[in-house]
């Protein structure tokens, strides 16, 4: 009987061990999800803006033809600008939960059901290794912690965007998360942003503004 008894005992134990192994592997699958999807979805979210369009142009059609050969000029200047610089993006090194206040209109069943698992209480803060980022094109993405206030930006800064946990359907194929962006104290936004992995890239499909300041 008692032979019996410590074979069930080591069952157990065996059964909460791999239990726990398993739950240890989602988390990292989690964490790994989480890095690739921020690491796809910044570039689409961040980049430098281009100048604001000319106006209408009224003069001679010499004028007009001189006129739009020195914008065509601007605008290459502006890609090679964007070709050549070095972009910097400071990032905090956790994945927030998000406020209520501002997602706490959202009904579960919003985002193809995705909405309730980001309402979720259960949801925690949760660290995030920065250093794993991939530095697609010419992004330096560095901590928070290394921000400084300047009078005036250089063309390469580009803000600081913060995120929220990411939450998945059941098969990782679609995800949901909050995300705020601040250029500086009065300029900054809030977006809930939807995406989704199609051919083993994940794309925006959503990206609806809470709020602007």
């Amino acid at each position: 009987m008692r032979i019996s008894q410590y074979i069930l005992i080591l069952f157990l134990l065996l059964g909460l061990s791999c239990s726990g192994q398993k739950m240890i592997e989602n988390n990292e699958h989690e964490s790994d999800l989480a890095i690739e999807i921020i690491s796809q979805v910044i570039p689409k979210l961040l980049f430098p803006k281009p100048p604001p369009p000319p106006p209408p142009f009224k003069g001679t059609e010499t004028e007009k033809n001189q006129f739009d050969d020195s914008i065509k000029i601007q605008k290459e200047k502006f890609e090679l600008r964007v070709d050549s610089t070095e972009f910097y993006l400071y990032i905090p090194d956790s994945l927030f939960t998000p406020n209520k206040e501002w997602i706490g209109s959202l009904t579960e069943t919003e985002y193809n059901g995705l909405a309730k698992y980001l309402l979720s209480e259960k949801l925690k803060a949760k660290s995030l290794n920065i250093s794993l980022i991939d530095k697609q094109l010419s992004y330096s993405v560095l901590p928070v912690n290394m921000w400084k206030e300047k009078s005036i930006k250089p063309f390469g800064y580009l803000g600081i965007a913060s995120f929220s946990r990411i939450v998945f359907n059941k098969n990782n194929t679609q995800a949901l998360f909050y995300y705020e962006h601040y250029y500086d104290a009065d300029a900054g936004s809030g977006h809930l942003i939807q995406a989704e992995k199609r051919n083993g890239v994940w794309e925006i499909i959503e990206n609806d503004m809470i709020w602007i300041s």
